[in-house]
């Protein structure tokens, strides 16, 4: 026996048998930090140092010099081998303690021996070591310090021992790591196994990390200010090792997740084991990250999140679950671990929502995209072929929304691989595509061909003075023309009061004027180092840029109007938050004079009640006129203030500082380099336009301030009173009045529909005695009918089913920019068995590009491209025809 058995040792009191032995040890426990990290190279928290990387190298003071924690850490990059292995997953918890420029090799290995050995009992004689090959300081403490034997200690290269940085810069160093062997069972066979072998017998859990030093961002290694230790032991490996498991899925951490799987259905948790850990851990993955604020969507971590999923959900479909089934785990895994992370308590239905509805939008096309792709396996399989195509790749991620890694995934388990490198070429064909067909005008107009610089001055350029100044006297350091003729030029100044795109906000327009000259500014915009303004002669020439006596002055009203939105959209954002939840985050915003738009992350639409509550929680802290004031920090400084920061951002080390209210109350707080007015109630009023969804888990709503929300108001006021004027009715009955109206429309449009049914049916039936076809005696009708919509297409078949006697109808019609085929099979026919109508469309669905199937009397398939309905019909009638004869 390895370890004491479960009753001694649950995950629950290991946390604590950890966290107890380095506190005894003058360790500062430190809470685990979010998923997202602070570090912008990073798209989540992957190990346990992460909170930690500035302390190696900071010349400041730092808090403590040791730390132990338990970190909740996120990776995708053994996706391939979680549920295959007994050990790897997406989420879990890292257990580590750390030395800042304290203590070294000898206590971190010293310690981890006592806890391993003395606090957990287990068999020495199990575990071997590992050390960087050259490494001789700490083989020699294994060796002569601790005391195992030489031949149990091995040496391996930079790939195996040498950890870091998490991420591109950061301390890194060589490591040594502590395995287990599970038994010769657990092996893969091979002469040479051992430690390092990539099977489940030699298991490492933990590895202790000596940073001595720092790599910069050209890979170039320098000793660390702080040399220290950062160790990192997997929580669930350890776990199943002390509970004598044969994998970590056994354990008490997964048992509540694997219990309600398998109380789901008649599931075979022996033949199933596979998919059922899959489930199991990507749940866990998408709970703590959705918690935290992250959506499924189609970029940077979200992707990786609906990559997640969508494993997660084709995996479900292994199992037998029918429908969304993954976001009834929220609440399993919410009480199994909340008392541990209490955010997964704070609103997992929004959790449960979230996943939910990104598993009805993949299951609509999951079962179609999964016809599709055993189609193209099986055809790969019977011409012969090893591979898939990276078109045929790159169709189904296009129509069904398939990652690649998922093609890859399904092909593999069939023994074929993935031309990825001609899927990539398809991927970057239509990025190009929507890149020239995305182009703005303005976008255009910015590749104006412009004359070389005009060195006018030298010295520095250029100092901001317009967060308290409209006007400077400025001096040109360079211009620029436009070449043809053209009337624009661009100019670098010492010193501007011009405010230049960047944050969302547009850039300050105004004017330079001067001695015989006036540029009109149209906007100011950042170009590396340079602040630009760019303009339009009004009077005079290029060469009075050089003269003395020029004044820089910003349009104080277009200024002032894109001050009150943009700290409208400060308040909005906190609203929002409020309203919503903290798992909003802003995703981008535009700021001008005439309106505000932001984006944000959100899993649904906004309902009408809470786009009212939002609404007038910014226009009360409107009318409450609190203080917005600045103030300049350090990014820690800031951040433990609780500004918002978002990812993607580059912060320096100093920072400024947005704050709505005052000490004993602040309403928002944000890092943020744009404009604001000095009190919200020079805001007027704020009215939000629309809300709408611009992408998976992405919202956006657009709204105006001040004068522009009075307007709105009056345009929506002007538009109900010609309403009334128009329908007869007073105000507070217009909706009735329309819900009547649109009622009498829908009953006229069936009975149009019912007459347009009947005209259809009347035409098929005509063609029928007209152009009898007999296949083996069955009447085969083919024809196009003019059908408003698919449920006329299905009527007409119906009809023609209950006269055809002993036959088959192959009806066609183009509806909504795509083909529509219907097959009916009459009742006598099908009591023979010769043919199905679902057979038939499920066939004709996949030779069309598109989909099909339905029962055996009536069945639809359907195709992308209307122009080919003539061509459907015929294959539809082919098929029937092959399969009559067959019969």
């Amino acid at each position: 026996m390895m370890c004491p058995r479960i009753q001694e040792f649950s995950s629950s009191r290991l946390r604590g048998l950890f966290l107890d032995f380095f506190k005894d040890k003058d360790h500062t426990v430190v809470q685990s930090a979010p998923i997202v990290p602070d570090d912008p190279s990073l798209l989540f928290t992957t190990a346990g140092m992460v909170q930690f990387k500035p302390y190696y190298t900071l010349e400041s003071e730092i808090p403590f010099s040791r730390a132990v924690s338990i970190q909740k850490c996120l990776r995708a990059t053994d996706l391939e081998n979680v549920g295959h292995t007994i050990r790897h997953h997406t989420f879990f918890e890292m257990l580590g303690n750390f030395s800042f420029g304290d203590y070294f090799k000898e206590e971190a290995i010293s310690w981890a021996w006592e806890f391993v050995i003395d606090v957990l009992g287990l068999d020495k004689e199990k575990l071997f070591i590992s050390v960087h090959m050259q490494d001789e300081e700490a083989r020699k403490i294994w060796r002569e310090k601790i005391g195992v034997p030489e031949p149990k200690i091995v040496g391996l290269g930079d790939e195996d021992n040498f950890w870091g940085p998490a991420g591109l810069t950061g301390a890194c160093g060589p490591c040594s790591e502590i395995y287990i062997d599970l038994g010769e069972e657990k092996g893969c066979g091979k002469p040479d196994c051992g430690v390092g072998c990539d099977c489940d017998r030699f298991v490492e859990f933990w590895n202790l990390v000596f940073p001595e030093f720092y790599k910069d961002e050209k890979g170039k290694l320098s000793p660390l200010k702080r040399r220290g230790v950062d160790t990192g032991m997997g929580f669930e490996r350890l776990v199943m090792i002390c509970q004598g498991k044969s994998s970590s899925y056994e354990t008490d951490i997964f048992l509540p997740v694997m219990r309600a799987l398998e109380e789901k259905g008649s599931i075979d948790s022996g033949k199933a084991k596979i998919p059922m850990r899959i489930v199991a851990d990507h749940a866990r993955a998408l709970v703590f990250a959705i918690s935290e604020g992250i959506l499924p969507t189609n970029e940077g971590r979200g992707y990786v999140l609906r990559r997640i999923l969508r494993r997660a959900v084709r995996r479900g479909r292994d199992l037998g679950l029918k429908g969304p089934f993954l976001y009834e785990l929220v609440g399993v895994i919410a009480d199994s671990m909340g008392s541990i992370y209490p955010d997964l308590l704070r609103d997992p239905g929004k959790v449960s929502l979230v996943i939910k509805g990104e598993e009805e939008r993949f299951r609509s096309t999951l079962d179609e995209g999964m016809g599709k792709l055993d189609a193209l396996v099986e055809t790969a399989k019977e011409k012969g072929e090893r591979s898939l195509s990276g078109k045929e790749a790159f169709l189904l991620h296009d129509t069904y929304g398939f990652p690649i890694d998922l093609t890859v995934e399904i092909c593999s388990e069939a023994g074929l691989s993935v031309r990825e490198d001609e899927f990539e070429k398809e991927m970057a064909l239509q990025r190009k595509r929507a890149q020239e067909t995305g182009e703005f005008l303005q976008e255009k107009e910015e590749r104006k061909v412009w004359k070389p610089w005009v060195l006018v001055s030298s010295g520095i350029a250029t100092a901001f003075v317009g967060y308290t100044k409209l006007s400077q006297n400025v001096k040109v350091r360079r211009y620029r023309e436009g070449e043809k003729g053209l009337p624009q030029i661009e100019a670098v100044l010492d010193k501007t009061p011009f405010y230049a795109e960047g944050g969302g906000q547009v850039g300050d327009c105004g004017r330079l004027i001067g001695p015989g000259i006036e540029v009109r500014i149209e906007t100011a915009r950042k170009e590396g180092d340079l602040l630009i303004h760019c303009g339009e002669f009004v009077r005079g020439e290029p060469k009075l840029l050089a003269a003395p006596g020029l004044v820089a002055e910003i349009d104080k009203n277009v200024r002032d109007a894109v001050k009150k939105n943009h700290t409208a959209t400060h308040l909005l954002h906190t609203a929002l938050r409020t309203v919503l939840g903290e798992h909003i985050r802003q995703s981008g915003s535009f700021v001008a004079s005439d309106r505000l738009r932001f984006d944000f992350t959100h899993f649904s639409a906004l309902s009408p009640e809470e786009i009212n509550s939002v609404e007038d929680l910014v226009n009360e802290k409107i009318q409450e006129n609190l203080l917005v004031k600045t103030s300049t920090t350090s990014l820690e400084g800031a951040k433990s203030q609780g500004a918002l920061a978002f990812f993607g951002e580059v912060y320096g080390d100093t920072v400024r500082q947005v704050i709505v209210g005052e000490k004993d109350y602040v309403f928002s707080r944000e890092l943020c380099a744009g404009t604001h007015a000095s009190h919200t109630g020079e805001i007027g009023s704020f009215r939000i336009v629309s809300e709408k969804a611009v992408g998976s888990g992405l919202r956006r709503i657009e709204a105006v301030t001040g004068r522009a929300a009075d307007e709105y108001l009056d345009e929506e006021r002007n538009f109900l009173t010609e309403l009334e004027d128009f329908l007869k009715v007073p105000r507070r009955e217009l909706l009735d009045k329309v819900k009547a109206l649109q009622l009498e429309n829908d009953r006229l449009r069936k009975k149009l529909d019912a007459l347009q049914g009947e005209s259809a049916l009347s035409i098929a039936l005509k063609k029928l005695e007209e152009e009898p076809i007999l296949v083996n005696g069955v009447r085969v009708l083919t024809a196009p009918v003019d059908a408003p919509d698919i449920d006329t297409l299905r009527i007409v078949g119906d009809g023609l089913r209950e006269k055809m006697g002993r036959g088959v109808a192959i009806l066609g019609s183009a509806i909504s920019g795509k083909i529509s085929i219907v097959i009916a099979v009459t009742d006598e026919l099908l009591r023979e068995g010769k043919i199905t109508a679902g057979e038939i469309a499920k066939e004709l669905g996949s030779r069309l590009g598109g989909g099909g199937g339905g029962r055996p009397h009536l069945a639809l398939a359907g195709g992308k491209d209307p122009e080919k309905l003539a061509e459907g019909l015929e294959t539809g009638r082919r098929l029937v025809e092959e399969r009559l004869r067959a019969g």
